[in-house]
């Protein structure tokens, strides 16, 4: 097939149900996503799209894996390219060009059966703003390569991580928030994280920070740089919402007079947190409010 085009995928799929591989020499970036979809959903394999390398492999079980040669350049426009691939396990894109990417958003989400995801090595996302619902509800996604992308122009993290059960462990460096307004719902009901090292974020844009960490089952430790009170105060929502089994906060400086806030914080954690401290501004008041509520404990190091 020389050229397919979105609105003739679904009925040359249905009539052509008896193929083993499909080879395709042109398609567009933005008509990938729904080539994916139906094959996987009608159990096809593609061995070749616009002449590179890039296969659509059944790995067992009725589930695929989705590898990229170095010839095949990624569209500009990521946004849902590979989301919903409910029967995709692995998707491996280490070795595709990308120049240039304009976004990411929703990029992964919903293909819930990912177990692991091998991003490009050298991912331009320079001018990408928008990095929102990347990895929402891939529920067993366990492990994310080359995650090292540039994230300074980025304004909007929300749902990012969002329902990512299955991640024990995620390497945050890359993430830089300061021109970022929103991240809502960041790492929520990320289920099995155990720690979550956000002290380089900074919150001095933030407008939107609703249970930006909620519902975590398993996360003990939290490790921030600086714990502004009185600016955290007038985000819409509280940093930590519902998180019952977290007992130790790590923060460098805690700043401000918005005690009612720091309480918000120790209320949604488990009883007798202990908040580890380099510097705190106000200790008075701190001594005088929270000391002794609910069990805190304030530990200098």
């Amino acid at each position: 097939m020389d050229k397919l085009k979105s609105d003739m995928m679904t009925a040359i799929f249905d009539a052509v149900d008896n193929f083993d591989e499909l080879h395709i020499k042109y398609i567009q970036g933005d008509k990938l996503r729904v080539l994916l979809d139906r094959a996987t959903s009608l159990g096809k394999r593609i061995n070749d799209i616009n002449g590179t390398r890039m296969k659509l492999l059944e790995t067992g079980d009725n589930n695929y894996t989705i590898l990229f040669s170095d010839d095949y350049e990624i569209p500009r426009d990521c946004s849902a390219l590979f989301s919903h691939l409910s029967k995709v396990t692995e998707v491996d894109i280490s070795d595709m060009k990308c120049r240039g990417v304009k976004s990411v958003n929703a990029m992964f989400r919903g293909s819930w059966n990912l177990r692991r995801i091998k991003l490009p090595i050298e991912f331009d996302t320079s001018c990408v703003k928008d990095f929102s619902c990347m990895f929402e509800q891939c529920f067993r996604l366990e492990r994310i390569d080359n995650f090292e992308f540039n994230t300074e122009r980025s304004e909007n993290f929300s749902y990012m991580f969002e329902r990512c059960k299955s991640l024990s462990e995620i390497d945050l460096s890359c993430i830089k928030t300061d021109r970022c307004k929103d991240i809502r719902y960041m790492f929520s009901e990320c289920n099995s994280l155990n720690t979550l090292d956000i002290s380089h974020f900074r919150f001095n844009n933030i407008e939107r920070i609703n249970s930006l960490i909620d519902m975590g089952e398993t996360l003990r430790v939290i490790k921030m740089g600086v714990l502004d009170l009185d600016a955290l105060g007038k985000i819409r929502g509280c940093l930590i919402t519902t998180c019952k089994s977290i007992k130790k906060i790590e923060v460098d400086r805690i700043i401000g007079n918005n005690v009612n806030y720091l309480i918000k914080i120790i209320e949604n954690c488990a009883d007798n947190l202990e908040i580890h401290y380099k510097y705190i501004e106000n200790k008075d008041i701190i001594r005088e409010e929270i000391v002794g509520y609910r069990g805190v404990k304030f530990i200098e190091i």
